[in-house]
């Protein structure tokens, strides 16, 4: 699995991801940091998402919805 992008739909989260090419059955880790103002002023039918495009060819894009508490 190659990881080609990884992008934010929100303003204010950054992201790291330690590796992009993982063999089968490996893992990595997605570590996701959220500003406390940024995240504040989403209106409340908002959800930050992040947006991953992959080699897969039945994923080929995920999107994940970011849960949290201020």
């Amino acid at each position: 699995l190659v990881i080609s992008t990884i992008q934010s739909f929100t303003p204010g989260l950054n992201i790291t991801l330690n590796k992009t090419t993982l063999s089968p059955g490996e893992t990595t880790i997605l570590r996701v940091k959220g500003t406390r103002k940024n995240l504040k002023d989403l209106d409340s039918k908002q959800q930050p998402r992040i947006l991953i495009i992959t080699n897969d060819p039945n994923n080929q894009k995920l999107i994940l919805e970011v849960k949290y508490k201020l």
